[in-house]
């Protein structure tokens, strides 16, 4: 049988003169535009202050704000990977595979898979608020990651190698904080073997 989700025959291969082709780049450059240029630091911005709250939380041991601010964080983290799902090898930068692994790190450690808790606000859907759809974010942490270790390991400098994975390593012990504190030395990463395990 076919799966439910397959309606009709994929578009693949589709024959399109050089004006549709131009039109749908143009407006794939803009919608890149609009989320990498103007959304990603929005949701950058509250993630920051959010991961500053946890911290503080953290200090006066305030559950309520801890439960509340990861599952929050983890909705932000979820919304900046989806907007990175479709990007070339060749698109990736260090801060856009920064974003990924951080994301990939504080999703599996943080979030509760298969409760909808990025679906739900207060108990009900959240068709007014952040609505993320989980089995989405699971696909694009798999169509991603393929991408970021091809890129971590063909493409990046030491200099990258160290930045993503610092950051990998404050995001997955501590509050969430994707940016250094000042006058940090990242440690120096290195591979285990080029062989196959």
């Amino acid at each position: 049988g076919e799966h439910d989700s397959i309606r009709g025959k994929p578009f693949r291969g589709l024959a399109l003169d050089s004006q549709a082709r131009e039109a749908l780049a143009a407006a794939r450059r803009g919608l890149r535009k609009a989320l990498l240029g103007e959304l990603r630091p929005l949701l950058l911005g509250w993630y920051h202050k959010l991961s500053r709250e946890l911290d503080e939380a953290f200090q006066s041991e305030d559950e309520q704000v801890l439960d509340e601010n990861v599952r929050h964080l983890c909705v932000c983290h979820s919304h900046l990977l989806l907007m990175l799902r479709s990007l070339t090898p060749a698109e990736l930068t260090e801060p856009l595979a920064k974003s990924i692994a951080c994301a990939v790190a504080f999703l599996a450690t943080r979030h509760q898979w298969n409760k909808e808790l990025l679906d739900v606000w207060n108990g009900s859907p959240s068709y007014d608020a952040w609505r993320v759809p989980e089995n989405e974010v699971y696909e694009a942490l798999h169509v991603l990651r393929r991408k970021l270790l091809g890129w971590l390991r063909d493409t990046a400098t030491q200099r990258q190698l160290d930045a993503v994975l610092s950051s990998v390593v404050r995001v997955s012990e501590g509050s969430g904080a994707m940016l250094p504190p000042p006058g940090e030395v990242p440690p120096r990463w290195a591979y285990l073997s080029d062989e196959p395990n």
